[in-house]
This record gives C-alpha cells, structure tokens and sequence, in this order.
C-alpha cells in the first residue's frame, strides 16, 4: 500500500478506512507524511514533504484535517492541514509540542511539550480554529515514550507508556554460538524448557531462551537456516 520502497510506518487510518497515512522516511527529505488510497493503486496525496522532518500524523474523527508534528522551525511544533486538499494549513502548538491526538468528538487536540500534556480546543467545521491552550498535568521527571501513549473515549483520561529515568537500565545478555545450541538440543527438544545458557568470562550471565521450547523440531529448523 505504501507509495514507494522508501521505509514507512507509524500508520493512521482515515475515519472512513480509504486512506492510510503514514511516515516515509528516504535519505533526500529525512521523513514526510504521505497518505495513499487504498483502493486506488497510485493515487497519493503529499501531507506534508519538506526538507524538515514531518512525524505523528493523526487524521480528525471528520477525515478533514491532519495533526502532525514538524521541526521546520528549528524545534518540533504541532501543525493542523486540511485534507485531502492541503492548501490550509495552522500552527496550535506555541512553545513546543508533539504527538498530537484528537479527541474521540474531535472537540480537543492533546499533544506533549517536554512531558507536560497540554490541550486546545477546537473547531473542525468549515476553517480549523483552536482555543486557549491548557496544561492538563505533568509527569514529572517521566518522558512519554516515543507514540505509545492515547486518549480515552471519553476524553477525559489517558493511556500511557512513559520511560522514567530514574529506573534503572535492564540488563542486555548476550547468546554466543546460538546457532550451534540450537542445533544440539533441536536433537533433544525435551531438554529445551526452562533452559538456562550460561557462559563465565570476566563475569557471569545467563540468558533464557525456554520461548525456544515452544518451537517444534521443524521451527529449529528453520531457526538454523
């Protein structure tokens, strides 16, 4: 469905699932926001393509207007363009802003500035307008992780995915010679479950790998191809 082989993700589906938006990336312009036709193989409309990055592209519950965020003006700033003509286009964010969401009534726009929520209200009938900007809450030293975060149905609550610095950093093991274990045991899946690998050099660690007893001898297979 995407335009081109250029690397694409972060899709938003239009209210009316004609149209999929989503973030293509390519070495000439950093990251664009392309929307293609579903059932229209060729037809696609450019949101948003400029030498600046262009990220988060939510459409509104109407399908007439598209929420993203943009680094044009040296920091990430929220932007609202029309759709699918993208002649009008509105600046909602002041101070900094992005991953916009649109409330479920498309009533309000959310977006984060730094790890502070902040709310516009606005109107999507004819011209796109905004209200007031309001800061909802703050979550103190936590960072909204990249895009994992919603508005609920109601409008009135949030979900989200938030990285706090404060916790400290997993641990990363390592499996040498996967490809060799594997073999051995593929020989004998009944030792598989619960396995633990261990190897000791200037320290010790253990990587589990018992996901590998749910494979079958075919999987293994396939694993060491």
């Amino acid at each position: 469905l995407t335009p081109s082989a250029d690397e694409s993700f972060l899709p938003s589906w239009s209210p009316d699932g004609a149209w999929l938006l989503s973030e293509t990336e390519h070495p000439e312009r950093r990251a664009d926001l392309i929307a293609v036709r579903v059932d229209s193989v060729g037809r696609r409309v450019a949101v948003a393509e400029t030498p600046a990055v262009e990220h988060s592209g939510r459409f509104s519950p109407d399908g007439r207007w598209v929420a993203y965020h943009s680094n044009e003006s040296g920091r990430d700033e929220v932007y609202v363009v029309s759709f699918p003509a993208t002649d009008v286009r509105r600046q909602v964010s002041t101070d900094g802003g992005r991953f916009p969401r649109w409330s479920r009534t498309g009533g309000e726009l959310f977006y984060w500035r730094d790890s502070t929520l902040i709310a516009a209200r606005v109107t999507t009938a004819g011209d796109f307008q905004h209200g007031q900007l309001t800061p909802l809450f703050t979550m103190g030293d936590a960072d909204p992780a990249y895009e994992r975060w919603d508005v609920a149905a109601d409008g009135r609550r949030f979900l989200i995915a938030g990285h706090n610095p404060a916790t400290p950093a997993r641990e990363i093991h390592v499996v040498l010679n996967w490809n060799a274990t594997l073999t051995a045991f593929s020989r004998e899946p009944s030792l598989l479950p619960g396995l633990w690998i261990s190897q000791r050099s200037t320290s010790t660690f253990a990587t589990n790998i018992t996901a590998a007893a749910r494979s079958s001898n075919a999987r293994l297979q396939r694993c060491r191809q």
